[in-house]
């Protein structure tokens, strides 16, 4: 918020709307006496998703007026100003809904909203925080059982195609990162380059390893590879063991005779380790 007398408005606004709330849920258990704590927890639930909706549009709102004008296009001409346009989006604390001034570069033909961008709001009717959970759901469990769970657990509906374009689009987005990772990794000295050793002795070492994975159509060839900072660890000047760090992941599965990848949904995590599902 700009200013304390906006803050003060907002907050007032919101300790009413939650007063309201309170008094909604007791005279719900007023009408139901014999409601069990799970009916009760539900209609809390209800009551409660929504409360800071309002909060956060008021917060992009006042975004909104430190984006007021757009630095410039890429192509390098500047955009013109073609007004303010509504959007809504349904996020963890409901739907939310604001105001966003709309720019259009008439020589690479295309639109941007700044205040979308400033503030990392992608597309789609789900935010990021929602999607995120989609997603999780959805290399846990076939489509449709994580639309169920996923409604069940937020509230939130969604449909089975939903979660299944959230998930392969970011498992696209994925397997886009970890074939540039491949061809980094595969131009040898580009692995220096990539990623400094660290100060400690050690050299850059390389393993593989491989597993059969059941799929519905039957068993297919899965592969994986890391590279890493192999580290001695002394122990009264004997060497004790070697430590691996700064590991980078490169796992693929063989289908039909070709190799996809990370595309049969691998999450990467440099330095951690690799999570798989097969599906």
């Amino acid at each position: 918020m700009s200013t304390q007398s906006q803050r003060g408005l907002l907050l007032r606004d919101s300790v009413a709307e939650f007063e309201r709330r309170v008094n909604a849920l007791l005279d719900y258990e007023e009408t139901y006496p014999q409601a069990t704590l799970g009916e009760l927890e539900a209609e809390a639930r209800r009551l409660s998703r929504d409360c800071f909706a309002p909060v956060l549009e008021a917060l992009l709102q006042g975004r909104s007026k430190e984006v007021k004008v757009y630095p410039g296009c890429g192509c390098g001409e500047v955009p013109s100003y073609k007004g303010q346009q509504q959007r809504s989006q349904e996020t963890l604390v409901g739907r939310i809904t604001w105001q966003r001034g709309y720019y259009y570069c008439a020589t690479c033909r295309r639109g941007q909203y700044p205040l979308d961008e400033a503030l990392g709001i992608g597309p789609g009717q789900f935010s990021e925080g929602l999607q995120g959970g989609v997603c999780r759901l959805g290399v846990a469990l076939p489509f449709a059982p994580a639309a169920e769970t996923f409604t069940a657990l937020t509230g939130v509906s969604i449909s089975p195609r939903e979660v299944e374009r959230l998930t392969e689009g970011r498992g696209s987005a994925l397997e886009t990162q970890q074939r540039a990772w491949q061809e980094r990794l595969l131009e040898g000295p580009g692995v220096g380059a990539a990623q400094s050793p660290p100060e400690e002795a050690g050299v850059w070492a390389a393993a593989l390893d491989a597993a059969k994975v059941r799929f519905d159509d039957g068993w297919h060839d899965v592969k994986a590879g890391v590279v890493f900072w192999a580290q001695p660890q002394w122990e009264e000047g004997q060497l004790a063991e070697t430590k691996a760090t700064s590991q980078s992941y490169v796992p693929e599965l063989r289908w039909g005779g070709r190799a996809h990848g990370t595309g049969w949904g691998t999450v990467i995590r440099r330095g951690g380790g690799a999570r798989h599902r097969a599906g």
